[in-house]
């Protein structure tokens, strides 16, 4: 999943962070804190909610295989 963030400089700061993580120059839990502050939250969705997501973008979902094949 892409992520999305607060603005361009929770961006930033964040890549920023990402970088220092993945050299050990920054704990887990430091990392965790920029999480929360750089990215937007997670919108928990029903069951109902996914299952209507995904029939408006049935025609969407098609593999490039799949279309102008016929069988």
């Amino acid at each position: 999943m892409k992520k999305k963030y607060r603005s361009d400089i929770a961006a930033s700061v964040h890549e920023t962070a990402e970088g220092l993580h993945k050299a050990g120059l920054m704990d887990k839990l430091t990392m965790n804190e920029f999480d929360a502050l750089c990215l937007t939250p997670v919108v928990p969705m029903t069951q109902d909610e996914i299952s209507s997501m995904h029939k408006k973008q049935k025609g969407h979902l098609k593999s490039p295989n799949q279309e102008g094949k016929t069988r």
